[in-house]
């Protein structure tokens, strides 16, 4: 799914994680992680990654593998950035940069590419 950087184009792909669940046994748990890491993702690439600049799109993808893997893939048209530096926790006086630090949790597993621009969140059934 392709998507405009609105913050409007989050029901989009609130449709498309409801009928990913419609069409897989997700307990609620597991819906609610997958539900909050992907709007974190998304809206992180419309704000910072896009910079709600609407000539970028965001792509959002969605694979299932070995029966019981769901992959979402975020990935915008902006710089990036170097999700290396970012401080784990963050800093409590600052403002921001729980996103991060929700979707780690949150996900099995959090893949960022080199560039910054895509992050590949991986949920286990």
């Amino acid at each position: 799914m392709i998507i405009e950087s609105r913050i409007s184009e989050i029901r989009r792909v609130d449709r498309m994680l409801e009928e990913i669940k419609a069409g897989h046994d997700l307990g609620a748990k597991l819906f609610s992680s997958m539900l909050t890491s992907v709007y974190e993702a998304v809206t992180n690439s419309i704000r910072h990654g896009n910079r709600f600049d609407v000539s970028k799109k965001i792509n959002v993808e969605f694979a299932r593998r070995g029966g019981n893997m769901f992959i979402f893939r975020v990935t915008d048209e902006g710089d990036g950035f170097d999700w290396r530096s970012v401080p784990e926790p963050p800093c409590p006086d600052r403002i921001g940069g729980r996103g991060l630090l929700i979707m780690k949790r949150l996900a099995q597993k959090c893949i960022f590419n080199e560039k910054g621009n895509s992050v590949e969140l991986h949920f286990t059934a």
